[in-house]
């Protein structure tokens, strides 16, 4: 028998935690859509895809982009 629970929990973040809850959100966006972009046109160029290994190797030079500091 397999039984399933479900919980749910509210946050209430000071003024402060929700801007760097919402600066963390965009900073997700922003890498989610360069990598969604950069794997289109990997794909439409030559049918191939970046996976997990190439994108993680890739974050500590992506930090240094503007769009990705934090």
């Amino acid at each position: 028998m397999i039984v399933m629970q479900a919980s749910t929990a509210r946050l209430y973040p000071s003024r402060g935690q929700a801007q760097r809850m919402a600066r963390l959100g965009g900073q997700c966006r922003a890498l989610w859509n360069h990598w969604l972009a950069e794997n289109v046109a990997r794909y439409e160029r030559d049918s191939t895809f970046a996976f997990y290994a190439e994108m993680s190797a890739s974050l500590p030079a992506l930090r240094h982009e503007e769009r990705f500091e934090g």
